[in-house]
């Protein structure tokens, strides 16, 4: 099982939080488990991801699907859910849809996606 965190590491809040649990959970030593970084801003290595994923893959994106094609990437698709508004617009509640599960930073953004037909859990 390999464990592939999708985000983008810059100094933007939802940056540095990506940079952050990355670097935490490879110091997980009891997971038996790779743990590969993709950025988004590598295209191409996040449609090999999507294209090469296997079943058994947690695959954790700090966006909610980088492309439509990636929206099919095999394994568990787990999303962070992390946004200002309290009304989100059409297109992203789609592909937050499409998650297997959604994390969210606070309890307020867990009661805005349910205010918006999304089930947290």
């Amino acid at each position: 099982m390999r464990i592939n965190v999708i985000g983008q590491n810059n100094p933007t809040g939802v940056g540095n939080h990506f940079s952050y649990f990355c670097e935490h959970l490879k110091k997980f030593s009891y997971l038996d488990s790779e743990i590969v970084e993709h950025l988004l801003i590598d295209e191409d290595a996040v449609e090999h991801l999507a294209r090469t994923a296997s079943p058994r893959d947690i695959n954790i994106w700090f966006y909610a699907f980088a492309r439509p094609g990636t929206m099919k990437t095999r394994g568990r698709n787990v999303v962070w859910a992390i946004f200002e508004q309290d009304k989100l617009a059409p297109a992203y509640l789609n592909r937050l849809s499409r998650a297997d599960l959604i994390w969210t930073p606070s309890k307020w953004a867990k009661e805005i996606l349910e205010r918006q037909g999304l089930p947290t859990g």
